[in-house]
């Protein structure tokens, strides 16, 4: 149930976000006016706020002052921050609900988590969401949003769900011969909407792109394979073009172990990282060598 933050490319340490909740797959950088702010948590039962003090100071020991929303959800798994068009507010935090409650019947899908956490309701609940994990949010030309990103593994898509709205539909099926997807990334044209996806599989242990318009026939290329039981990965961003795309690269295997970790800025892809069961790697753009962070 802990939370790291974990500077790149120095030597630091990684610094405890929280470790008050049990299970807490899911954590994203909360901006606001272009400074971080803070982090949202998903825990398999709550959503939280950990936040900065004046000075951004963390601790290593005791972690970041955190508030738990009154979301009286159970079985989450993935968060995002939906912001505001321009970019610079966050409107919701958005949550993947995987697993239904105990004691209701509601179905697993999508939910909007207030800024202040004062409540969440449920956006797209459906009974053909099979096990939707990894989850982000598609803007439009005017920088607003467009649409949410879900990740089902169960089901082996990734759904489209346009916002506002209730329903969503398949954007890349079975046929592209996913096993089992459990995160989904937007690459972004210079207009700002989708020019590709990114799709993290967890039984290939792959990281694959999609390009917009892509078929089952050709395929989406992959980028890394011979990740070992990957669950969520993140893109650095810079300002520079994008170089072009490298053949797929593999590396060795490592024992599993349990961890997480998350990070997300804005601009031109330098970076990924991935989350694999025992270490935190960061795979280079430009190259697509892997290293250990």
């Amino acid at each position: 149930g802990r939370s790291w933050r974990c500077p790149y490319g120095t030597q630091e340490p990684c610094t405890l976000i929280t470790n008050a909740f049990r299970d807490s797959p899911g954590v994203d950088v909360v901006m606001e006016n272009g400074k971080v702010k803070g982090y949202v948590v998903a825990a398999v039962d709550a959503v939280a706020f950990c936040e900065l003090d004046s000075a951004g100071n963390v601790s290593n020991t005791t972690g970041y002052s955190c508030t738990e929303g009154n979301t009286d959800m159970w079985g989450l798994w993935s968060t995002t921050v939906q912001y505001a068009a321009g970019g610079l507010t966050p409107e919701f935090y958005v949550v993947t609900q995987y697993m239904e409650p105990h004691e209701t019947d509601s179905p697993k899908g999508v939910h909007q988590c207030k800024p202040d956490l004062s409540g969440c309701e449920p956006t797209y609940q459906h009974n053909y969401f099979g096990d939707p994990k990894g989850l982000t949010v598609e803007y439009g030309a005017d920088g607003g949003p467009a649409a949410y990103l879900v990740a089902d593994g169960r089901n082996k898509v990734v759904w489209r769900c346009p916002y506002p709205g209730t329903t969503c539909e398949v954007l890349l099926s079975e046929y592209f011969n996913f096993r089992t997807i459990v995160d989904v990334q937007v690459e972004p044209a210079e207009d700002g909407t989708p020019a590709a996806w990114f799709v993290l599989d967890n039984h290939a242990g792959a990281l694959l792109r999609c390009p917009v318009g892509v078929t089952p026939e050709y395929g989406c290329n992959t980028l890394v394979q011979g990740l070992n039981s990957p669950h969520g990965f993140a893109i650095e961003w810079a300002t520079h073009p994008a170089p072009d795309l490298t053949p797929a690269r593999d590396f060795e295997h490592v024992e599993p172990d349990e961890s997480a970790f998350a990070a997300r800025a804005f601009g031109g892809i330098t970076c990924f990282f991935v989350v694999q069961l025992s270490l935190l790697l960061s795979v280079s753009f430009s190259t697509l060598q892997v290293q250990e962070v």
